[in-house]
């Protein structure tokens, strides 16, 4: 089905809020889902409130709820040390006036996710 992902939210200098999917977290469905329809700040806080997921969908209501918690990972918040972003995860993350970034796995660095789809940053 795909590799697991993170969906993230930089709340402040260094405060993160996530949560996890184990499911099609590439980065031409998850990554295109997040850019596509997940383009607001409100609507990423609605996405994070509801947990972790199954599948990423449209719209947050359609969101499938994790069926199965990890023994490896999970929504939290934290710190960027404590966020995961390590092995075989991409993490989305949110930053205002930025947008989507994403760290694909095994990578070491974020890169802005509208380079990773080849499409322009509509936030800046």
């Amino acid at each position: 089905m795909g590799a697991p992902c993170v969906i993230a939210m930089r709340n402040g200098e260094d405060l993160y809020r996530w949560i996890f999917s184990p499911y099609d977290g590439n980065i031409q469905s998850a990554g295109r889902m997040l850019f596509d329809h997940y383009d607001t700040r409100e609507k990423v806080e609605r996405l994070l409130d509801n947990g972790d997921i199954d599948l990423l969908a449209p719209a947050v209501e359609e969101c499938e709820p994790l069926s199965e918690r990890s023994p490896y990972y999970s929504g939290g918040q934290g710190s960027k040390d404590e966020l995961p972003m390590f092995g075989e995860l991409h993490t989305y993350i949110w930053r205002d006036g930025y947008g989507w970034g994403c760290k694909p796995m095994l990578w070491e660095a974020v890169m802005p996710l509208n380079l990773l789809l080849g499409v322009e940053n509509p936030w800046v």
